[in-house]
Parts: structure tokens; C-alpha cells; sequence
């Protein structure tokens, strides 16, 4: 890693596989945020590290050091502080850390007095660093997106996305189930009919065959007007950028969102008109090209095409955007199976290899 100006001792990562910490012969101990491959925590200590280890809940850092036989243990702050994460500039200059020890009152004293020593005026510099570098801490809020080369996933949570596709299933499941209906009730006197053997008149059964289902649902796009989506869906057809149809999109909830696929169905009588479903291919396709919002895209061209696929292989400009789509989802996945395949090998590698 750039940073370290000697031979590297020893690595070990966070449980979560978030940050990576290295130490050298520089007598540095470095912590690297691994998503983003920056520098974020850097000391100095009197001895150069051997090795360290996490522990398991990620709440103490264990190290040995050279002609030292103890271990000492160093608290994360993260879990009860707050912590600048910024990435630290090329030219910064680590502190030096004294060891962690269990001290006596005497020597709490002697700690107090050696922290206004160095609260002293020539070291207002790094006071005032310290002090900008809490302030902007305040302000300091991650890209949406790390690099144009990365695939996002959406920060929406699991119950938004994952069961769209199968919304019409949990509906049924979760229908309640008709009350048993009150069987006809029979008349005191039975009629009978008139001759020689007397049989009861039984009315005649209705012909349930004859009886033609009469549908009970109702084209909500012919009594309502266009809904706000497919208004900001228009517009950004015609502007070519989709970003505020899919930020509108992503702000509703399952229902909703498969309300308004229901509602971008055309007219019986205008079964060519399939702008506004072209138009929602176009602002998948182009958040596919910019990878962002991965899953969520897959979730909601998995419910379009159970509701309108039918009509798209059908339309010739639908019929194109499927098969961009499915080009730009095949390179996208080639991509991400590559660097599944990269992370795998890596662990391995870690896991086999003897240091």
C-alpha cells in the first residue's frame, strides 16, 4: 500500500470487511477503508507492530511489538464517539501514541499534565487541524456514487424492491376467505303435483352454464387523469433525462409503484400508443448504462414485463429497448461476475497462503 515507507508486518481485516489495518516496520499502523481505497487513520508508536487481529465484535484492536513480550489492546472509538472517516491528505503526518497501560493515580496525573504539555501553542497547528477536520465532519456526506466504473445498489431497504415481482401472489395469499353461505331454506309445504302418483314440484335448477362472468374490473387510465409519475415520465421523455422520474419512483412504496405499471397500460383503441412504456424502458435502461440502482432495476423490469410483455413484443420501439437492455444487462453482469469471482480468489488465497 502507498503510505508505508517499509517492509508491511502484518494485516488484518474488520469483521465486516469494511476497513483494512496495516501495520510496518515504519512503526505506523494504518487504517484503509477498502471501498473506497483511502487512507482514513494513521500512528505512529514507539516499536514497530508485529502483528495485530481484530477481535471478533470489532471492539479492540490486539497488537505485539518487537523486543515486547505483552499485547496490548486498543479501543475503537468508533462505537462510542464520533469519528472523522475523511480520507487523510497525502502529506499527513501521523502523531506518535503512547502504549495502552493500566495506570495508577499517580500516574493518571502524570498523563493529565504530559496532555497539557502537549495542548501547548506549538502545537495549536495540529489543534486546529483536529478542530476544521470535527467541524467539516458535520458536512461531510459519501457520493452517491464512488466511480462510473462501480455498480451502485439502492439504499432502499429489502421490502421495497425484493417481492414486487410476486405482488399478486401475496395479495391472493393474504385474501381473506369468504364467509360459508346460508343454504336456501326449504318451505314448510312441499308443493306436489296433480295425478295418479303425487310427486313434490322441485323448482328447476338455474343453468349456471347459460350465466356469461361479467367482469368486474374497471380501466382506471380511461376515468382518471395522467397520474404525476407519468406526467414527470412524459416530460423526461422528452428532455432525455429520467433521474426525476426514477427519484419520484423510488420515493414510492410496492403498491404504488405497481398501480402506476397497471395504469401505463394503453387504451384498448390505442394499443400502438406505448410511449409512456417506452419511456420507462428508456429511464431503466439509462440508470443501467449510469449502474445505479442495480437491483432495484431488476425488481422493476421484472414486474413490467409480467404486466405489459405481452404488449412490448409486440410494439417495435419496445421490442428494441428490450433488446438494449438486455445487452446492457449482459455486460453489466459479465462485469460483476468477474469481480465476484477476483474477491473469491482473494480470500482464498488469504485463507490458504502461509505468512
Amino acid at each position: 500500500f502507498a503510505g508505508h515507507r517499509k517492509t508491511i508486518t502484518d494485516l488484518s481485516f474488520s469483521p465486516d470487511g469494511r476497513w483494512l489495518i496495516t501495520s510496518s516496520l515504519d512503526r505506523t499502523v494504518r487504517t484503509w477503508d477498502v471501498p473506497e481505497g483511502r487512507l482514513i487513520d494513521c500512528f505512529m508508536v514507539p516499536s514497530p507492530v508485529v502483528t495485530l487481529s481484530f477481535s471478533p465484535t470489532a471492539d479492540f484492536l490486539a497488537t505485539s511489538h518487537a523486543d515486547d513480550l505483552a499485547v496490548y489492546l486498543w479501543s475503537n472509538k468508533t462505537l462510542y464517539t464520533a469519528v472523522s472517516l475523511r480520507p487523510l491528505p497525502s502529506d499527513f503526518v501521523p502523531a506518535q501514541m503512547a502504549m495502552p497501560s493500566t495506570s495508577t493515580a499517580g500516574e493518571d496525573e502524570e498523563d493529565e499534565t504530559r496532555f497539557k504539555r502537549a495542548a501547548s501553542p506549538q502545537n495549536s497547528a495540529d489543534d486546529t487541524s483536529e478542530e476544521e477536520m470535527s467541524v467539516d465532519d458535520s458536512e461531510w456526506c459519501s457520493a452517491e456514487q464512488l466511480s462510473a466504473e462501480l455498480v451502485t445498489l439502492s439504499d432502499l431497504p429489502k421490502s421495497r424492491w425484493h417481492n414486487l415481482a410476486n405482488l399478486d401472489l401475496i395479495r391472493q395469499r393474504n385474501k381473506p376467505k369468504e364467509p360459508p353461505k346460508k343454504p336456501e331454506a326449504a318451505p314448510f309445504f312441499l308443493p306436489t303435483t296433480a295425478g295418479l302418483v303425487p310427486t313434490f314440484d322441485v323448482p328447476a335448477a338455474e343453468d349456471e352454464e347459460d350465466k356469461t362472468p361479467v367482469s368486474h374490473l374497471v380501466r382506471l387510465a380511461k376515468l382518471q387523469p395522467m397520474s404525476e409519475f407519468q406526467k414527470t415520465l412524459q416530460s423526461c421523455a422528452s428532455s432525455g433525462e429520467y433521474q426525476p422520474a426514477m427519484e419520484l419512483l423510488t420515493s414510492m412504496g410496492p403498491s404504488a409503484v405497481d398501480t402506476e405499471f397497471h395504469l401505463l397500460e394503453p387504451d384498448t383503441d390505442k394499443k400502438h400508443d406505448c410511449s409512456l412504456l417506452v419511456a420507462l424502458l428508456d429511464c431503466l435502461l439509462q440508470q443501467l448504462e449510469l449502474k445505479q440502482n442495480y437491483e432495484l432495476v431488476q425488481a422493476y423490469l421484472a414486474r413490467l414485463l409480467k404486466l405489459h410483455g405481452h404488449i412490448l413484443s409486440s410494439n417495435a420501439d419496445a421490442a428494441k429497448r428490450l433488446s438494449n437492455l438486455k445487452d446492457v444487462h449482459s455486460s453489466t453482469w459479465a462485469q460483476l461476475q468477474q469481480l465476484f469471482h477476483q474477491s473469491l480468489c482473494l480470500v482464498e488465497y488469504m485463507k490458504s497462503a502461509t505468512v
